[in-house]
């Protein structure tokens, strides 16, 4: 046993509904899918941080969890296309849809500032800005 299982077992981010963005789609997907599987990718990096909050962990792993978001010490960034893991890539249809996705967030960071405050704890600040990015990307358009 590595941890402390969580209280509520629907937040662990590993749970089914949390994971969907690595689920292939049978085919190509609209733009609101696109945005769909986005959201749920970054709700699923910010259960990865509140799980960790929550067993007081000091160590964060997102080993299982690599795509287009960089996580910094409070702050939320983007790696390169180049660099992205094939596992990232392969979730999608095909390239076409995965470099629209990737250029939805990064469209999406060049275009958005986050408005809240950090508390200087980087898991929590990170995990609130993934919390705010989940939020604006599960927005109807």
């Amino acid at each position: 046993k590595e941890s402390e299982p969580l209280k509520d077992f629907k937040n662990d981010p590993f749970y089914e509904s949390n994971n969907q963005w690595r689920i292939k789609p049978a085919q190509a997907e609209s733009s609101i899918q696109l945005k769909n599987r986005l959201a749920n990718y970054f709700k699923h990096l910010a259960l990865i941080l509140k799980s960790a909050k929550d067993r007081n962990q000091t160590v964060v792993s997102f080993a299982f969890s690599q795509g287009p978001v960089q996580i910094y010490n409070g702050g939320i960034g983007i790696y390169g296309y180049n660099i992205l893991p094939e596992y990232w890539k392969d979730s999608f249809f095909d390239e076409v849809d995965a470099s629209a996705a990737y250029l939805k967030y990064e469209k999406y960071l060049k275009t958005n500032t986050y408005k809240g405050v950090g508390i200087g704890e980087w898991i929590e600040d990170d995990y609130t800005i993934l919390l705010s990015i989940y939020a604006d990307f599960s927005e109807p358009e």
